[in-house]
């Protein structure tokens, strides 16, 4: 695991919120970003909610 890692899995889960990614195709990616979810520093970001925009209902699950 690298800063490179933490930062594009910070990125992608901003993305994931926003439900602006398409995982389909994307096994690959979305199994290295699972990994990132089940961590147990990384899942209290999970749990983060904005005010208006609420994310899609797979966000928080980490096999997702």
């Amino acid at each position: 695991m690298s800063l490179a890692d933490l930062a594009a899995a910070a990125q992608i889960s901003v993305a994931d919120y926003l439900g602006g990614i398409d995982w389909s195709g994307h096994e690959q990616t979305r199994g290295w970003y699972s990994v990132f979810k089940s961590r147990p520093s990384f899942r209290p970001l999970l749990t983060e909610r904005m005010e208006v925009i609420r994310p899609p209902a797979h966000y928080a699950e980490i096999d997702i």
